[in-house]
């Protein structure tokens, strides 16, 4: 598809007529100037010598004198906010033809009163707060200074100095309101109000006088309507309200306006503006270096004036202008005076150029879009409109093209006045040997250069520059009008993206298969035209790239909107809590539902009298992204408590329906409104003390997120040796590489992922060597939920290890692990023996799964035990013993005021069941499996023996029993040691 603007005043955003064209890159500054009507010219600069340094500025030149009237417009009232679009129509109405329309005063962004001056047609809308101003008198000419306004109520020995005329009262002054304010006050905080009836001399003028009598005096907090032929003079209560207290009603006063400066009687039109940015043909001193968009308006000795906007903030297209580059370049113009006007996101330039009927946008606002502003300068074009074509134009006007892309030429005429003359017919264009021209469609060839496309019709000719572009400084990737700089979409659905070049900032006009565009990551398929299609896969990343030349560049794309983990409580670490609530880390199994630890908040919730619940704030931010459509967060405990997320939206916090909690573990999600932005805590309500554990909190899309892991793990071995698996999530979302791990013998193998696929195949196929081997697969899913699958491999010819183990069930299993140096056996002679049926003892099993765990013996050397029979713990033992301790696998048993270790005593299933759980993160599913013996595992115990269960770890007898209390073999522990993985 075409990425060129059908309409020549959207083009002009990004391109330039080129006088005295160089070649691309040749010149630093570029620049071409267009009558509006006679006096006003528009000229369109680009600054910089690639998109990287470029400034798209737009300049006014007005000539007073001549078929140009300025005038200063504002909306139906000062208070609030007007488009230009609604200032056209406006002006429009009464007959005008509007050439060009600026930004004008700055102005508070919650009122839209302008913060100075405001005068129209001699009329003084709003007074000024000691701003500066620019005025315009009778003639066109411009002026500008500072007006000071002195306004008084005077009359029968009275006087009040009014501070304000129609702005929004505070309690800095004495504030005078009229109908032009807007229709009612917006007075909401008490305050006098004294009503005066207009009786001589209707508008407020400087030097004028409007005769007013005191009609009504009143103590308000209310809003009120300012009827017609009143006026309202208001002061709040805790303002300087001397002088109002002395008026009754019955008054009669004169209200009088006047400034020391005298050229401000003759102002017919005005506006406020910000700091001098040259005086007397000086720039500024101290003026911000900061580059910004910027308005700015400056006058030449001869009259002339020179209105200066610059956009900004936009990457690749305009950096800005600093208000000390906006001053040289005002000097540079010629002018001895410039003052700032409203910059930043209200820097809007509208201008009708030859041949069009309308004006329409030119710049591009940083907002986006186009600001609403408090008032605008506006230049209308008066000369009479003739019919009569006497001049042609070419548009779009000094357009960049890319080598192979079309240009749909249109040709506009004016009559001598610059006034719109319609569209030719029969037009001939001709583009020398830049390429081919077929009617008004020009085709660009693939040489860059640059020239002219002339047009002849009707006896008339015009012409444009052109320049046919091989290599591009800048690109982007676009839908429609939007920037795309990350995609999120859904499985399947598709996008046209469409391709953006630059040269200097400017839009080069292209078409989207003159680019290359490619796809990494397998998140779908991109065509030519750069039509994009998202793949199947919910959550998997890649890119979409686009490259022309030595130039590229690159959009995320994620498939769908997965669950994402906000806080997995591994710490407790950024939250906070008032001093109703304790917070620490759990490490206890019963109370974490994933990984390895939970937050645990004990609270304290008394009442104050006459109330039946107390309230407290745990507090953390995190950032909403475009799956949080759900909130989700176990919590177990705090029977008959309220929990209450807090999130930030539309500018405030905003609670959401809050959950009541139960005993145990529950999965409590809470939906999040479009608007939220971030959460940021939780509310707990309620009365009493106790406990609440929090754990995995995620957000999700669409819908909540499910209790269950998802996934589905297989692992298989080719003839080769080769290891491959495949990792899927039934739901359908991605399983990232970094969620996966693969072990061969507990010790982990790299691997090569395709996250599209879920395939994975090991970095080296298993050797050779005839040995059994055990391969381990697990998995995570995005919030947490664990699964595992295994691969025995079994040994080609049993190699005989322990000479007690020939021909026993677990001899594969204790061959593993002694290569593992897990299971070392004991020697007697020239024997090395295992003692399969002997029952492990306390110490034996610290050894062995200190040993399984890999731990550093040296990281435990400090640790002190608290055993009182630490000294009978064997030497060889203690290493292990102490690495036990610390981390929390083996915590020793109280008797009366006494903890041991009891290192000799036997173990029973029940504690390896403890131990070997504490090994394992919180996660996995937990079997339903009922033994004939399940109420004989102790509490401590049972979550335990669910999860090695369910990982094929214990798998009880044949009798359906688990015999908790039963001692347990070395047997035993190597074959539950080997099933772990």
């Amino acid at each position: 598809m075409r990425s060129f603007r059908k309409s020549m005043l959207a083009l002009m955003l990004c391109t330039a007529l080129i006088i005295g064209l160089l070649p691309v890159h040749a010149a630093s500054l570029r620049e071409v100037d267009l009558p509006l009507s006679k006096g006003l010219e528009y000229t369109r600069l680009t600054d910089g010598t690639s998109s990287a340094d470029a400034v798209q500025t737009f300049r006014l030149t007005y000539t007073p004198g001549e078929h140009t009237l300025p005038m200063v417009v504002y909306g139906d009232s000062v208070y609030g906010t007007t488009t230009p679009e609604e200032v056209l129509a406006e002006v429009g109405a009464k007959g005008y033809a509007a050439a060009a329309v600026v930004n004008a005063d700055f102005f508070s962004m919650s009122s839209g009163v302008p913060e100075g001056l405001l005068i129209t047609d001699g009329v003084l809308r709003c007074s000024d707060s000691w701003q500066n101003a620019v005025g315009i008198r009778a003639d066109g000419s411009f002026f500008l200074g500072a007006p000071q306004l002195k306004i008084q109520l005077t009359g029968g020995g009275k006087t009040v100095s009014i501070t304000y005329i129609n702005k929004l009262r505070t309690n800095k002054g004495v504030y005078l309101l009229t109908s032009d304010f807007d229709d009612t006050d917006h007075l909401r905080r008490a305050g006098t109000k004294v009503w005066l009836k207009v009786t001589d001399g209707r508008e407020i003028t400087i030097g004028g006088r409007v005769a007013v009598e005191v009609e009504r005096i009143e103590q308000s907090a209310d809003e009120s309507a300012i009827p017609e032929g009143y006026m309202l003079l208001t002061v709040a209560d805790d303002g300087p309200g001397e002088q109002v207290k002395t008026l009754e009603v019955g008054d009669r006063l004169t209200l009088s306006v006047s400034s020391a400066d005298t050229r401000w009687n003759d102002a017919v039109y005005a506006c406020g503006a910000g700091a001098f940015l040259v005086s007397d043909g000086v720039a500024a001193s101290g003026l911000s270096a900061s580059k910004r968009p910027v308005t700015a308006l400056g006058i030449r000795a001869d009259g002339s004036v020179v209105i200066l906007a610059a956009d900004g903030r936009s990457a690749g297209y305009s950096a800005g202008f600093s208000l000390a580059e906006a001053a040289r370049h005002l000097l540079a113009q010629g002018c001895v005076n410039a003052v700032n006007l409203d910059g930043g996101g209200s820097t809007t330039v509208y201008t009708r150029e030859p041949g069009y009927r309308a004006a329409a946008l030119s710049n591009v606002p940083s907002d986006g879009a186009v600001r609403k502003c408090a008032n605008y300068l506006v230049f209308i074009n008066t000369a009479a409109q003739t019919g009569k074509a006497e001049k042609l134009w070419v548009y779009p006007s000094a357009a960049y093209v890319l080598a192979g892309a079309e240009v749909d030429y249109q040709v506009l005429a004016t009559d001598a006045g610059y006034q719109p003359a319609g569209m030719m017919s029969g037009v001939s264009l001709q583009a020398g040997n830049l390429g081919t021209v077929s009617g008004t469609r020009f085709t660009a060839g693939m040489t860059a250069g640059s020239g002219m496309v002339t047009a002849s019709a009707a006896g008339l000719s015009g012409f444009t520059a052109v320049t046919v572009c091989t290599s591009v400084d800048a690109l982007e990737i676009r839908s429609g009008d939007a920037r795309v700089n990350a995609l999120t979409l859904e499985p399947g659905e598709s996008i046209d993206l469409d391709a953006l070049a630059r040269v200097a900032g400017q839009q080069v006009i292209s078409r989207d298969d003159l680019f290359e565009w490619t796809v990494t990551g397998g998140v779908g398929t991109v065509d030519a035209n750069g039509v994009f299609t998202a793949g199947s896969v919910k959550g998997l990343e890649g890119t979409v790239t686009l490259r022309y030349g030595g130039k590229s560049i690159k959009v995320d794309v994620t498939v769908g909107r997965a669950p994402q983990l906000l806080d997995g409580f591994e710490t407790v670490s950024g939250w906070v809590g008032d001093e109703k609530l304790v917070l620490s880390g759990e490490a206890d199994a019963a109370f974490v539902r994933y990984g390895y630890g939970s937050a645990r908040v004990d609270y304290t919730l008394t009442p104050a009298d006459g109330e039946t619940t107390a309230s407290a704030r745990l507090a953390r931010t995190f950032a909403f992204s475009d799956n949080a459509d759900y909130l989700n967060i176990w919590v177990h405990g705090g029977s008959g408590l309220s929990l209450t997320p807090i999130v930030w939206a539309a500018g405030e916090e905003k609670a959401l329906v809050g959950a009541i909690l139960e005993d145990g573990w529950q999965l409590i999600r809470f939906a999040v409104p479009d608007d939220a932005q971030r959460f940021v805590g939780f509310e707990l309500s309620g009365s009493g003390t106790g406990s609440v554990r929090l754990d995995g909190m995620s957000v999700s899309p669409g819908v909540p997120l499910g209790r269950d892991s998802t996934l589905e793990l297989e692992i298989t071995q080719a003839d080769t040796g080769a290891i491959a698996a495949t990792v899927r999530d039934a739901a359908g979302y991605l399983v990232k590489g970094s969620d996966i791990e693969l072990k061969v013998d507990g010790r982990e193998r790299g691997f090569v992922y395709d996250a599209g696929s879920g395939r994975l195949i090991a970095d080296e196929p298993l050797m050779d060597d005839g040995k059994a081997h055990r391969v381990t697969l697990t998995a995570q899913d995005a919030v947490g939920n664990l699964a595992r699958v295994h691969l025995d491999i079994a040994a080609a010819v049993q190699e005989t290890v322990f000479d007690d183990m020939r021909g026993h069930w677990a001899e594969a299993q204790a061959n593993v692990l002694h290569a593992r140096g897990i299971m070392n056996g004991e020697t007697a002679g020239t024997k090395l023996l295992m003692n399969p049926g002997r029952p492990t003892t306390r110490q034996e099993m610290a050894a062995f799964v200190a040993r399984f765990l890999g731990y550093d013996l040296t990281q435990y050397e400090n640790v002190e035990l608290p055993f009182d029979d630490a000294d009978r713990i064997a030497s060889w033992a203690l290493p292990y013993v102490k690495a036990m301790y610390a981390e929390g696998l083996m915590q020793g048993s109280a008797s009366g005021d006494r903890l041991n270790f009891n290192p000799e005593k036997y173990l029973t299933r029940a504690e390896v069941m403890a131990i070997l759980g504490r090994t394992l993160p919180q996660g996995y599913g937990e079997s339903s499996t009922v033994y004939a013996d399940s109420a004989s595992v102790p509490a401590w115990a049972a979550s335990h023996l669910g999860k090695l269960v369910t990982l094929g770890v214990i798998g009880g007898y044949p009798d359906n029993t688990v015999r908790p209390g039963a001692p347990v073999t070395r047997a035993e522990v190597t074959a539950m040691l080997y099933r772990i993985g």
